[in-house]
């Protein structure tokens, strides 16, 4: 079961990767940075976000002026500690992660269409597959 899961995995980040964020002339790591940041309206700062994504500070600054020349985020001096930046997503920033989460459904569904497709053994009917990949519990008598 690992590797199917792996398999899947590895599936849908080559497609991610090479279709989808080149599309919207982003990298991985940036998509990432997006979606952290939608999942935390009031924004973070950037320490949080090096933390998250295992980078240093150095490496999030940049990241950070990069979206934020694209006007996908904006730094914010945070009220109660003025030396500190809060990054938020912007109206485009938020439009961006909306794209990206739909086109993201997409490509699972797909990609779990073509798994479910050539993984069929012989002997069960694909009715039950897609049965069980759509949540149902499928017994076998």
């Amino acid at each position: 079961m690992e590797f199917i899961v792996a398999h899947l995995h590895n599936l849908l980040e080559m497609r991610y990767c090479q279709g989808n964020l080149k599309s919207f002339k982003i990298t991985f790591t940036e998509s990432l940075t997006l979606n952290l940041l939608a999942k935390t309206p009031r924004g973070l700062p950037q320490f949080i976000i090096a933390s998250h994504l295992s980078l240093s500070r150095n490496a999030v600054g940049k990241l950070i002026d990069s979206l934020s020349a694209r006007e996908l985020v904006e730094r914010n001096e945070n009220p109660s500690n003025r030396r500190e930046k809060i990054v938020t997503l912007t109206a485009s920033g938020k439009e961006t992660v909306t794209n990206i989460r739909q086109i993201n459904a997409s490509i699972l569904t797909d990609e779990c269409d073509h798994f479910v497709q050539t993984a069929t053994p012989w002997n069960q009917p694909q009715a039950q597959f897609r049965e069980a990949k759509a949540g149902h519990i499928v017994r076998h008598d």
